[in-house]
């Protein structure tokens, strides 16, 4: 099984647990970035899903708030890194659901790579 990660705002957290017959978990959390790993943990806690059970990660670059965006797949890379798992970055500009941007998801793309996030404006840092 798969973990997809997805966080365009700074309000929401999408998770999903996929193969390739299609998603088997699922849920839309209101949560701030900085509850995002908490929330992860207890999502997956609920489902009873370890993650050394995850085969590979698929996280929402964005385009997207510069703080969820960065979260978002920082937590994908720490957790790829740290089980040694693929991870595939997938921009989202039209901002699909879930379940229409994991149709569009070929798991056999999945890499052993650090992802990047992409934001939805330039960044202005003061």
């Amino acid at each position: 099984m798969y973990l997809f990660l997805a966080s365009q705002d700074l309000t929401t957290l999408d998770l999903c647990l996929f193969d390739q017959a299609g998603i088997t978990h699922q849920t839309h959390l209101s949560s701030t970035p900085e509850s995002f790993l908490f929330s992860l943990d207890q999502t997956l806690s609920s489902w009873g899903v370890a993650l050394d059970a995850i085969k590979g990660i698929v996280v929402v670059s964005g385009p997207g708030s510069f703080t969820s965006s960065r979260l978002s797949v920082i937590i994908a890379n720490a957790i790829a890194f740290r089980f040694g798992l693929p991870l595939l970055g997938v921009p989202n500009p039209d901002r699909l659901t879930p379940e229409e941007l994991l149709k569009q998801v070929d798991i056999s793309a999945l890499k052993e790579v650090f992802v990047q996030p992409v934001y939805d404006r330039p960044p202005f840092i003061t």
